[in-house]
This record gives C-alpha cells, sequence and structure tokens, in this order.
C-alpha cells in the first residue's frame, strides 16, 4: 500500500473510531432517558421507558373518576401517542447528524422513506471522480488485440 494510501485509510479508521464514541454516547444517554408528557388539563402524566414502553400512569386530580370511561380513555391514549411522538422526536435528533444529509430518519422510521432512490444515488455518487484525482477511464483497463 502506498504510504498516501496509508494515510487515507488510516484517517478513516481514526474517523469510524471517532464515530463509534459518539454513537454509544448518544446509545447510553438515551437509554438512561425516560419521556414524560401531562395531558392538556393537566390531569394525567405519561412516562415512557428508555425503550419507549409505559412504565407509569400518575393522575393528579380524582376529575378522572367523574369522567366516562370513553373519555378517560381517550385522554390516556392521546397522552400516551403525545409520549412515544416526543420519544420518536428524542431518537431522531440524536441520531440524525449521523446518518448521510439526504436521509431523513423520520422518513426512514415512517416508512416513508425510497431506498430505491437512496441506492441510486450512492451509484452515481460512487461513479463520480474524487475531487482532486484525475478520473480514470474504464475503457484504460481492457486492452483490444486485433488478430
Amino acid at each position: 500500500m502506498t504510504a498516501p494510501m496509508y494515510d487515507r485509510v488510516e484517517a478513516a479508521m481514526r474517523e469510524l473510531r471517532e464515530q463509534q464514541r459518539r454513537l454509544q454516547e448518544v446509545q447510553n444517554q438515551l437509554a438512561s432517558e425516560g419521556v414524560s408528557v401531562t395531558s392538556r388539563d393537566h390531569m394525567v402524566t405519561v412516562t415512557l421507558d428508555a425503550r419507549g414502553e409505559v412504565s407509569g400512569i400518575t393522575f393528579h386530580s380524582t376529575k378522572f373518576r367523574r369522567m366516562a370511561p370513553a373519555e378517560l380513555g381517550s385522554v390516556i391514549t392521546q397522552t400516551i401517542r403525545q409520549a412515544r411522538q416526543r420519544a420518536m422526536e428524542q431518537v431522531i435528533a440524536a441520531y440524525q447528524d449521523f446518518l448521510p444529509s439526504p436521509i431523513d430518519l423520520r422518513k426512514v422510521l415512517n416508512g416513508d422513506f425510497d431506498l430505491d432512490q437512496m441506492i441510486s444515488d450512492a451509484v452515481r455518487m460512487a461513479s463520480e471522480p474524487i475531487p482532486g484525482e484525475k478520473p480514470t477511464r474504464p475503457s484504460d483497463a481492457k486492452e483490444t488485440h486485433h488478430g
């Protein structure tokens, strides 16, 4: 391996190790956090653990005793939904910087991501010459012999 190539590989390995360290920090941070959301009427708070599972429901008044079951269920369901949305926003904010800029983690998590387009873009980018280097021509690799 030539010295410039070795230097590039070493630099890439250092960058990879730094990314790995940063990812571990984010993972540790998210694993130690939960999310709590209080309903609009401040009657109930829902707490999710680091995995997004409901770990607590706290009632702040006795108002729920006077509510119709469907109304109480709606308030709890809405609050859980808001807590899960907030948890997803935390994950997106934590990991988005690690992804290439065209990848929108929100779209990936919602199932709206176009994987075919991402692969097409990657193939196109891989075919472009590296800035500062001479492009190689595929025809240079083949020799034609006339008999």
